[in-house]
Formats: C-alpha cells, sequence, structure tokens
C-alpha cells in the first residue's frame, strides 16, 4: 500500500517537471 502511493507522488513530481 505504502508503494502505490509513492508510485502516485512520483507520477505527480514528473508531471510538474514537464
Amino acid at each position: 500500500m505504502k508503494r502505490r502511493k509513492k508510485n502516485s507522488f512520483a507520477a505527480r513530481r514528473e508531471e510538474k517537471t514537464k
């Protein structure tokens, strides 16, 4: 469950960086 939450955070961070 913790891994899934981290994945969402990383995906959101990548969108902001792009």
